[in-house]
């Protein structure tokens, strides 16, 4: 059986010169069952430096803010637990937050099925922060099936995929596909509300190096961001038809220590 302890965080800075580390969370993680699942514990301590780069260096690191801020070093924890399960011969994944400590909980369920490939079923409580990209919160429950498009049995062009989900809390149906050509991706997403017939789309266009990935997304109405990273650091550019924003733009820096 394998264990692991691991400190990671982002470090950013942004356009109107705010300074801060966002993901500060500390992981300790340990096989069960033979190997056959996992068990995390996920720590994020209640306090996280921050500093403003201006004439008052406005910041959160003097000896009281410390003090006043001890007791939340370890307010904010969360267990997960993935596992390799067999129900009526049907292999599957079991992935779940528990919902302890006040947590929201989330379970993910997938398996294989013959002509798809992975289905995977999701029940989030609004709050997670394990299911969406970048540690961003569900903003409401969800209830939702994903799955591959069998495009294979259609187009014989292994560049192109494509996968589809429906959540049938809030009735939107999303569909992503895929274009891969060597250094370039294009990924089209399209979300429809089956109940309120509204819809809104993005397009992806990625490059990748060696070491250097760039991209630049946009909806219909102009509306995107620009993204270069290379190793840990990596800068975001949001914009709109009316230009950028210079506050809003980001330096990222992302670090890990094992502990």
């Amino acid at each position: 059986m394998s264990q692991s302890m691991q400190a990671t965080g982002r470090v950013v800075l942004r356009g109107n010169g705010a300074i801060a580390e966002e993901e500060l969370n500390i992981n300790v993680s340990q096989d069960i069952c033979n190997g056959s699942g996992r068990v995390s514990l996920n720590l994020t301590p209640g306090w996280m430096p921050r500093a403003n780069l201006d004439k008052n260096f406005d910041n959160n690191c003097s000896p009281a803010d410390l003090a006043s801020q001890a007791s939340n070093v370890a307010s904010d924890w969360e267990v997960s637990v993935s596992k390799d399960v067999t129900i009526l011969d049907q292999a599957m994944k079991v992935v779940a937050d528990l919902p302890l400590n006040k947590k929201a909980a989330r379970v993910a369920v997938t398996t294989n099925v013959d002509k798809l490939g992975d289905v995977t079923l999701n029940l989030v409580q609004r709050g997670n922060t394990n299911h969406l990209r970048d540690n961003q919160a569900v903003n409401s429950n969800v209830c939702s099936v994903a799955f591959a498009l069998p495009l294979k049995e259609v187009i014989d062009n292994d560049s192109i995929s494509a996968d589809v989900s429906y959540d049938v809390l809030s009735n939107d149906a999303k569909v992503r596909a895929y274009y891969n050509n060597g250094d370039v991706n294009v990924k089209l997403q399209s979300v429809y509300n089956t109940k309120s017939n509204s819809a809104n789309s993005m397009a992806v266009l990625t490059y990748t190096t060696d070491d250097i990935k760039a991209s630049v997304s946009a909806d219909p109405d102009m509306n995107g961001e620009l993204r270069v990273s290379k190793d840990r650091y990596s800068v975001r550019c949001p914009y709109n038809k009316s230009g950028v924003n210079t506050d809003d733009i980001q330096i990222r820096v992302d670090w890990s220590k094992d502990l």
